[in-house]
């Protein structure tokens, strides 16, 4: 199993229903089983070129990669903004999308076992959902997999040339506070 190691907070804990297809005596069976799903709280933040209000270009995504909203951290936009010469009153505005996921993943006993004497600062250890472990819709009258993505909570725009260094501190700020009042968990 695939591990991955994270400062994230834990958003929730679900039951899912996964289906299996098998074979039982030469005949194909759908087979249900249920599974915990532990779902990550994590941020990513992306650079995005716009002219008139429409993207032009994406940028790089950052995720987060010391803790949640770390992905803030990442994003390095004045040597674009050089280059390309843009500044508060260019027609080519430079931003930072910064989204809030629950991303899926599992725990096992040794992972649960581990994860019990850390502290919220350290980092964990999870297993990444299997691709195989889907879970079926009714889409135009047929069953169809669909195996577990991440959920986006929230969107919003935490940088933009247009702003001033003052409004961008504040922006972020203001964004900060409403997901660690909003969003995180206070004990999973």
């Amino acid at each position: 199993m695939t591990e991955q190691t994270t400062r994230c907070p834990i958003a929730k804990v679900t039951s899912e229903t996964f289906v299996e297809r098998v074979v039982v005596g030469g005949e194909r069976r759908r087979e249900e089983f249920q599974r915990e799903i532990t779902w990550l709280l994590k941020s990513e933040s992306q650079i995005f070129y716009m002219h008139g209000g429409k993207v032009i270009k994406e940028g790089t995504t950052y995720i987060d990669s010391t803790g949640f909203l770390s992905s803030m951290n990442g994003p390095s936009t004045k040597g674009a903004c050089e280059f390309f010469k843009i500044d508060r009153e260019s027609s080519l505005e430079l931003i930072v999308m910064t989204r809030i996921i629950h991303a899926p993943v599992r725990e096992s006993d040794d992972t649960k076992a581990y994860n019990a004497g850390l502290s919220v600062n350290d980092f964990k250890k999870y297993l990444i959902v299997p691709h195989t472990w889907c879970r079926e819709e009714l889409i135009n009258d047929h069953w169809t997999p669909l195996s577990l993505q991440d959920e986006i909570v929230h969107e919003e725009v935490t940088w933009s040339s247009k702003w001033t260094d003052a409004e961008s501190i504040a922006h972020r700020a203001a964004f900060r506070a409403r997901c660690e009042q909003r969003l995180v968990p206070q004990a999973v």
